[in-house]
């Protein structure tokens, strides 16, 4: 929006007489070109604009109704004439459309709207000069890239509501989920070559959204804001997991779909059988597989993570491990009681050991296993919603005298400071700051991040001693 709120701010600041034309092309000179005309057209329509006739105000209305319905629009010959030696057509449509918004609603309650959160009684404006620009937008690309932005903005008018007395609105989750799932929808639209790069705007967008709702989270009880959070998080796996795999777009997969975290699995153990359509990691049954690489020979140890939707397992990513061991492990969410259980949508019978804990629960299980069955030794469990923010990928570098790290996944990079955090390994040996440096290349944990000052800072810190990563799905 940054385009249409400088016009608007523009053209408030020279009809109040606190600015001219040439000092707003000045100052923006990134849209000079375009500006000026724009600003000259709406300026020569304040006559008309502040005592316009209900006629006038069904013109616009009509204008911007057919540009949302894609026909074409029809200004005033002379005008357009003027538009064409400067402006492409993609930028008069768009200076239509905007002017139109601004003939209905006047310049400055356009701009006065942007800063308004929902329940204002300018939002509805605000609201509709983004459907205009929504519909105005060519492309499937530009529209999910909008669509993210609109998602974002959702989640900052959340922060500022949440210091009011009322707090967010009871429909922040689903309007944020809209927003990310048309994102989703409409890069699936596009050239598949540039599924990958939206993920990364995804997973960077999802995460700062998260960061933003864990601020204004601290120390309260907000139903909305941890459906909101719940919301992102989705975001960030579908863009981790197609990041990967880009064939799991294929299942069109919804930002609002509270069961999507059930599915996403980490299993360690023994390949004893792949082919072209199922795997077995210690005879746990992979079936239906995706995955465009190579699967290690039959009776390597590995780890393999990925997601299991509609009865399809996508692979994202396949490492071998250093060592071979007797033991499996499974990580993800629990799902289902007594004899019927998921881990991480994986089936597993339970022969002996630990209770599982409570469905809805992320658990990670260690023991031997046989046709399915599990003897389980040992039993780690974390309530979903005690986890907060979370960071996993892959640790790529220490700065010993900035006590911070580094770590990538899905193609983002995040910077944490860990001098307040706990660091250790996935079985519970402590680490140094120092020590860490050995763990470079391997697969890191990260929990409790938040935001401070522009710094991300850390609780938790676990290295996954699994092994390097490695292999053309590796984070």
């Amino acid at each position: 929006m940054k385009k249409e709120q400088i016009l608007a701010e523009c053209i408030a600041e020279v009809k109040g007489g606190n600015s001219t034309v040439e000092d707003c092309v000045a100052r923006h000179p990134e849209f000079g070109r375009e500006l000026r005309p724009l600003l000259e057209i709406a300026l020569g329509l304040s006559p008309t604009v502040e005592a316009a006739s209900p006629e006038f105000k069904a013109r616009a209305r009509a204008a911007v109704q057919r540009a949302m319905q894609g026909n074409e629009l029809t200004v005033e010959r002379g005008r357009m004439r003027r538009l064409q030696p400067v402006l492409s057509l993609k930028a008069a449509t768009v200076a239509i459309g905007v002017l139109a918004a601004v003939v209905v609603a006047g310049a400055g309650t356009v701009f006065a709207s942007q800063r308004t959160v929902p329940g204002d009684a300018l939002y509805p404006v605000k609201t509709g000069v983004e459907s205009v620009q929504l519909a105005l937008t060519p492309g499937h690309e530009a529209k999910a890239s909008l669509h993210l932005k609109l998602a974002e903005r959702r989640v900052d008018e959340a922060a500022r509501e949440a210091k009011t007395e009322h707090g967010p609105s009871a429909a922040l989750p689903t309007s944020v989920g809209h927003q990310l799932d048309a994102a989703i929808g409409e890069i699936g639209k596009a050239d598949p070559q540039k599924v990958k790069s939206f993920m990364r705007q995804l997973e960077d967008s999802t995460l700062r959204g998260e960061l933003t709702v864990a601020g204004v989270a601290s120390g309260k009880s907000s139903p909305v804001l941890s459906e909101t959070t719940a919301v992102l998080q989705r975001g960030r796996l579908i863009a981790e997991v197609s990041y990967d795999n880009p064939a799991f777009m294929g299942t069109s997969p919804s930002v609002l779909d509270n069961s999507l975290e059930a599915g996403r699995f980490e299993v360690v153990g023994t390949l004893t059988g792949a082919d072209s359509h199922s795997w077995k990691i210690d005879g746990m049954a992979l079936g239906n597989v995706d995955y465009s690489g190579t699967p290690p020979p039959v009776d390597s140890p590995v780890k393999a993570e990925g997601i299991i939707r509609d009865g399809k397992t996508f692979i994202t990513s396949v490492q071998s491990e250093d060592n071979a061991s007797d033991e499996v492990t499974i990580e993800g969410v629990v799902k289902g009681s007594d004899g019927s259980v998921t881990v991480g949508g994986i089936p597993v019978t339970v022969a002996s050991g630990p209770s599982l804990p409570q469905a809805g629960n992320k658990a990670r299980l260690s023991g031997t296993a046989k046709d399915g069955k599990v003897n389980v030794s040992r039993v780690e469990s974390k309530q979903t919603e005690d986890i907060g923010v979370e960071f996993e990928g892959t640790l790529t570098s220490v700065d010993l005298s900035g006590q911070t790290i580094l770590a990538k996944r899905a193609g983002t990079q995040v910077k944490v400071n860990v001098s307040q955090a706990q660091t250790g390994t996935q079985d519970g040996q402590s680490l140094t700051l120092a020590q860490l440096q050995s763990a470079i290349g391997q697969g890191v944990q990260i929990d409790g991040l938040r935001q401070q000052n522009g710094i991300l800072y850390a609780k938790q810190l676990l290295v996954d001693t699994h092994g390097k990563d490695s292999g053309p799905h590796s984070r």
